[in-house]
């Protein structure tokens, strides 16, 4: 776990996670720019954005351009594990 964006990065630094559960919002760095160096560092990372607000306009274009996971809070854990195995699945393909 990390508690901010930039711990996320300095652990995505130290090891390779084969998908990162991320909050949208977090202090000290936002998902999108830790989750942009994060995929600079390791490419192979995968990212599930969660949040408990609509995404912005400005989000939303960043998520949909990337065509990144979005699991909205309260998670529903069947449709979580539903997206870690899709992610996995990409992977392994």
């Amino acid at each position: 776990t990390a508690s901010d964006g930039l711990e996320a990065v300095e652990k995505a630094r130290d090891k390779h996670y084969d998908v990162v559960m991320m909050d949208i919002r977090m202090p000290r760095k936002d998902g999108l720019s830790a989750f942009r160096e994060i995929a600079a560092i390791d490419p192979d990372a995968r990212v599930i954005f969660t949040t408990g607000f609509t995404p912005d306009e400005e989000t939303k274009r960043s998520l949909d351009s990337g065509s990144h996971l979005v699991a909205y809070k309260p998670f529903d854990i069947a449709s979580m594990l539903s997206m870690v195995r899709k992610l996995t699945m990409e992977q392994a393909n």
